[in-house]
């Protein structure tokens, strides 16, 4: 018998022949292949199995993409409208750093807004945030250097007032 010309054919012949009843060892002689190929060829042929399409989950991906890119132009235009001097963007970089931040000026300038909108973008942004006004930092300063500059039982004079 002529061998098969194509992969496709030399794996059919196999089959058919397997069927007949030949051999892993007749079959290899008789096309001159080895025990690997003689396998494939007689393996079950299934097909991969098809990915079952999300239009649902890629439609929202899909839509919440575009939202997320009209958002972002609306702001730039929005910015451009404003006609800026130059172009600015507030980073927290002091916030990393672990710096205080402290606004001094007149009643009415928006220094509470200021220092609200700050603390909420860097709370929303994972930092730990804690607004106090002058007077309070003032008086805890004060409270603080008073506990400090009186004088503290000793570990002794703890332990004879706590057994009591």
């Amino acid at each position: 018998m002529a061998p098969p010309k194509s992969k496709v054919d030399s794996y059919a012949a196999i089959r058919r022949d397997a069927r007949a009843g030949m051999s892993y060892r007749a079959l290899m002689r008789e096309y001159g292949v080895g025990v690997r190929t003689v396998k494939t060829a007689l393996e079950p042929v299934r097909p991969e199995p098809r990915k079952k399409p999300r239009p649902r989950g890629t439609l929202v991906e899909l839509l919440m993409a575009e939202c997320d890119d009209r958002a972002r132009r609306r702001s730039e235009r929005r910015i451009k409208a404003a006609q800026f001097p130059r172009e600015k963007s507030l980073r927290a970089e002091w916030v990393k750093k672990g710096l205080p931040l402290c606004l001094i000026g007149d009643s009415g300038t928006g220094k509470s807004h200021l220092l609200s909108a700050l603390g909420t973008e860097a709370a929303m942004a994972g930092f730990r945030v804690r607004y106090t006004l002058a007077t309070e930092l003032v008086n805890e300063l004060v409270e603080a250097a008073d506990e400090r500059s009186s004088p503290k039982p000793s570990p002794a004079t703890d332990a004879s007032i706590s057994s009591a």
